[in-house]
């Protein structure tokens, strides 16, 4: 048993070691660093995942009226498909309308979009 303890505090021990790859002392000019920047931050792909730039689509609200999403640009945008039968949908719903008055003042725009038809 001794000597687990032994080993487990060396192997603790050199673990945690100070890293000094990466330390102001060494780098030239500690002021300046470099990092490189992801081409896909400079035009971001358009697509349905995390991060990805939203596809561009246009619904009609409840007054008739031809809403678009990049009409939107630079404000927060929340897209909340439900549908009336769908008891979960509801539920959620109620959430966010608990949580709305909190962005009143950076939201552009609140309605309903009708689908008669599926998309």
């Amino acid at each position: 048993m001794k000597t687990f303890i032994i080993i487990s505090a060396l192997i603790l021990i050199v673990g945690c070691k100070k890293d000094t790859k990466a330390t102001a002392e060494n780098i030239d000019d500690p002021q300046v660093i470099t990092v490189p920047v992801k081409d896909s931050i400079k035009s971001p792909v358009v697509g349905l995942e995390i991060g990805n730039k939203a596809p561009e689509i246009s619904l009609r609200d409840s007054s008739g009226n031809v809403v678009s999403l990049t009409s939107f640009k630079d404000k927060i945008v929340l897209i909340d498909f439900w549908a009336s039968w769908c008891a979960p949908c509801r539920f959620e719903n109620r959430n966010l309308t608990a949580i709305y008055p909190a962005f009143t003042d950076t939201t552009a725009k609140t309605d309903e979009v009708d689908q008669p038809r599926p998309i």
